[in-house]
C-alpha cells in the first residue's frame, strides 16, 4: 500500500473493534485529503488475494505514536461503520435464498443492508468468518456447503445461484429415482 503514489505511511492491523470478530483495518497517511479509500482498495486488490485486503481504510493526518516513537495502537480510531457507497450500489435480496444468505451475513459481519452484489471480503469478511457463515448456512439452507464455495462465489447473488443449482440438481436426482416401475431413468447433469 505504501507503494501507492498518494500514500506517505500505512499500517494494517488485526482489529477487534467489532466484539467477537477480528478484521484487517488499514490506517493510512496520504499526500492529499481527497477521497482515496476506493482507490486504495482497487490498488491493493491488484496486489493481494481477497482475504488479505483490509475491510476498512482509515485516512489519518498522522499515525499516533507513543513517546518511544512506536505506533500507539490504543489511539488508533475505530473505523467508520457507515458505508457511503450503499445508497448508490445497494441491490436488495430478491429471492428467499438470497434473503436467508443476507441475514446470515448481516448477523456474522455485524452489518446492515448487505446487498446481493457486495463482496464478502470487501465488507469485512475473512477466512474465520467464512467458516462461521458456512456453518450457519448449512443449517439455514439445509445444504452441504464448503468454505471454498464462499471463496469462489463471494457475493450473495453468486452464492445463491450456486445453491439454487445444487438444489435443482438434487431435486432432479431424487425425481429420477422416484419412478413407479422401479426402473432407472437416464438423466443429464
Amino acid at each position: 500500500m505504501v507503494t501507492h503514489p498518494q500514500v506517505l505511511e500505512a499500517v494494517v492491523i488485526d482489529s477487534d473493534d467489532i466484539p467477537g470478530s477480528k478484521r484487517l483495518v488499514a490506517y493510512v497517511v496520504t499526500r492529499s485529503k481527497s477521497e482515496i479509500k476506493g482507490q486504495l482498495r482497487s490498488f491493493v486488490k491488484q496486489k493481494l488475494p481477497d482475504y488479505m485486503i483490509p475491510s476498512a481504510f482509515v485516512v489519518l493526518d498522522a499515525l499516533p505514536l507513543t513517546p518511544n516513537g512506536k505506533l500507539d495502537r490504543r489511539n488508533l480510531p475505530k473505523p467508520d461503520q457507515t458505508r457511503p457507497d450503499i445508497e448508490a450500489n445497494y441491490v436488495a435480496p430478491q429471492t428467499e435464498v438470497e434473503r436467508r444468505i443476507a441475514a446470515v451475513w448481516e448477523e456474522v459481519l455485524h452489518l446492515e443492508n448487505i446487498g446481493i452484489h457486495d463482496h464478502f471480503f470487501e465488507i469485512g469478511g475473512h477466512s474465520l468468518l467464512a467458516t462461521q457463515i458456512i456453518s450457519r448456512l448449512r443449517q439455514v439452507l439445509q445444504m452441504d456447503l464448503s468454505v471454498r464455495t464462499l471463496f469462489e462465489a463471494p457475493t450473495i447473488a453468486r452464492f445463491a445461484e450456486y445453491c439454487e443449482i445444487i438444489h435443482a440438481t438434487v431435486q432432479g436426482l431424487q425425481h429420477s429415482f422416484d419412478t413407479s416401475d422401479g426402473e432407472y431413468e437416464e438423466i443429464e447433469i
